[in-house]
């Protein structure tokens, strides 16, 4: 079904995000967004040289479910994950594709020697989700730094952005495409 999300957790997730997390992704993304009665084991996504999970290992499962069930992805983890051209990402996505993920891992106000903030922890979720799912739906990193698309290499650029796409990239965006059409 297009427009819809599934938000899938990858290993443990802490209780009551997702469920904080579905109707603000809903409203910011206008798509349905639904939790996942599956969960996905990020062990086979372990790197111990790098004591991470590799982001590209755990794609395809999602990909996998996403084009069984219709819709996009989103698997969202505890566990701290790279790429092959980062140390560290807050997330990834394939352009264009049906699956991304986010990292939860440095988002915790806590991972900075802070007192644990809940608050903070939905408020950064939600800026990388849409950011996330906003490269499923065609966008590209934005210039414009209140944009959620635009680029964060810290928690400190993600809290300083909205999480609302900016004008020109709410225009650019195409909705995903149901995947029973040729449209």
């Amino acid at each position: 079904m297009a427009g819809r999300l599934e938000l899938i957790p990858i290993g443990v997730v802490p209780p009551g995000l997702l469920d904080s997390l579905a109707p603000l992704l809903a409203d910011a993304l206008a798509l349905r967004c639904i939790q996942s009665d599956t969960c996905i084991d990020p062990a086979a996504a372990y790197n111990t040289s790098r004591e991470q999970y590799d982001s590209h290992r755990l794609l395809p499962p999602l990909e996998q479910i996403a084009r069984v069930r219709g819709g996009l992805a989103l698997g969202v983890t505890e566990v701290d994950v790279f790429s092959s051209v980062f140390t560290f990402v807050f997330g990834v996505a394939r352009f264009r594709g049906v699956a991304a993920i986010i990292s939860l891992h440095r988002l915790h106000t806590s991972y900075y020697g802070l007192p644990e903030d809940p608050k903070v922890l939905v408020s950064r979720a939600l800026r990388e989700a849409v950011h996330e799912v906003g490269h499923l739906l065609g966008l590209t990193h934005c210039q414009n730094r209140n944009c959620v698309m635009s680029f964060s290499t810290a928690a400190e650029e993600i809290d300083l952005k909205s999480d609302r796409f900016c004008p020109l990239c709410r225009a650019e965006s195409s909705p995903p495409q149901d995947s029973t059409t040729n449209a």
